[in-house]
């Protein structure tokens, strides 16, 4: 009779053993998926978080430059400066600056053409290459960074609407703390390589009165 009790008792201590094996295991996965929550939360919120200060800085920085050609009344402007931000080669003078992070050509000669008009008779074109940009140019499309700073005709005419337009500017915008982060300042020089889209460029600033310049 002993031994049947101490069987009952053995058996009833295992089945309490699994079942606490058995809870400890369930308390574990949920613990566990609770953590694998909060961590994707966590970094959620930070994305979130990056995303707008990214968009905020962005927005910032382009609203600097965003101007009215038509509405702008004040003109005549020693020169206009396109191009690479980093570049430290800057007069003191009246200049109108439109220097961003990324860029190419065909984008640099869009925003020329829609601005020399700001620059007074027998003033400046300055162009600051990229240099970091291994594609300025080579590159065919314009570059999302300076959409809010060409004309809605010009963004028409290169198939860029709304959605193209607004994916581009998220783009930009989380891209743009890195930048911001990584750009350093440079020293350029003189740059002296035609191609079409160059000489072009130079045309269209000699028919105008206005000496370019390319630095890089």
């Amino acid at each position: 009779m002993s031994g049947v009790l101490n069987m009952k008792k053995k058996v009833l201590a295992i089945i309490v053993l699994f079942g606490m094996v058995y809870f400890a295991m369930i308390l574990y996965s949920i613990i566990a998926v609770r953590i694998v929550l909060l961590v994707i939360l966590a970094l959620g919120l930070i994305i979130c978080i990056y995303a707008c200060l990214g968009i905020f800085l962005y927005r910032k920085f382009i609203n600097k430059m965003i101007v009215d050609p038509i509405s702008n009344i004040e003109r005549n402007y020693d020169r206009l400066v396109v191009g690479d931000i980093s570049a430290t080669q800057m007069s003191e003078d009246r200049s109108f600056r439109l220097l961003v992070y990324h860029s190419n050509l065909v984008t640099d000669i869009e925003l020329i053409k829609r601005y020399h008009s700001f620059v007074k008779n027998g003033g400046q074109i300055n162009l600051y290459i990229c240099a970091r940009n291994r594609k300025y140019f080579c590159s065919k499309n314009l570059d999302s960074f300076s959409y809010p700073l060409l004309h809605k005709v010009t963004l028409y005419e290169n198939q860029i609407g709304k959605k193209r337009y607004y994916i581009g500017f998220l783009k930009t915008a989380l891209l743009f703390p890195l930048f911001q982060l990584f750009t350093t300042k440079r020293d350029v020089a003189s740059f002296d390589e035609m191609n079409e889209q160059m000489k072009e460029l130079i045309r269209f600033c000699t028919e105008r009165s206005l000496t370019f310049h390319i630095y890089r």
